[in-house]
């Protein structure tokens, strides 16, 4: 949805209450709408209360934090304290995880997702319902802030074919497979 300069609710975005700061641009993107657009469904079933329309994405950004805790815990599981400090107790996940924000979606899409992988690729469990919540939490990031989709994407490229690595047995393949990865990757970003 994008809002010209001839669409009646187009004055209300114009101003900010600063002199001559200008606005309106911030409204033509439509990622800037879909938070508010998430937040119809609680607001409807909580009466309007932002209170809890924000412990929703709260609540949805904590169950990702949650699944990036048990993804690391999969690969360091003697680092439990520390992984836990990092992915659960840091204050500016639990600050970028409140309110009404396209943050906390991100935040919590990007959890399940990598958790999803896990699953689908390594641990081989559950597929079904991983691969349901990689593609909508996929979408739910392309809609919002595809970049982070992007450098996400090639992330979990590399953790792919690392896994991939480790599975090759003979060391002489191992060293070619790696070999032929790295140039691949690097035509890869040369062309990206």
């Amino acid at each position: 949805m994008s809002i010209d300069i001839d669409h009646p609710l187009a004055p209300y975005f114009y101003y900010d209450n600063y002199e001559h700061d200008f606005t309106f641009n911030y409204m033509r993107s439509a990622s800037n709408f879909f938070p508010p657009r998430l937040g119809l469904v609680p607001s409807l079933l909580f009466l309007n209360s932002y209170l809890c329309i924000s412990l929703c994405f709260g609540f949805f950004a904590y169950a990702g934090s949650i699944r990036i805790f048990k993804f690391f815990y999969h690969y360091y599981p003697a680092y439990k304290r520390e992984i836990a400090l990092a992915a659960i107790y840091i204050p500016s996940v639990c600050f970028w995880s409140a309110g009404l924000l396209k943050d906390p979606i991100c935040f919590g899409a990007i959890g399940f997702i990598l958790y999803g992988a896990l699953n689908v690729f390594v641990r081989k469990v559950n597929i079904i319902s991983s691969i349901f919540l990689i593609i909508i939490c996929g979408l739910l990031i392309y809609i919002i802030k595809v970049y982070i989709l992007l450098a996400f994407i090639l992330a979990m490229t590399i953790w792919l074919f690392a896994e991939t690595n480790k599975l090759i047995k003979d060391s002489t393949l191992r060293t070619i497979f790696s070999l032929l990865t790295f140039i691949f990757s690097i035509t890869i970003a040369f062309y990206y």
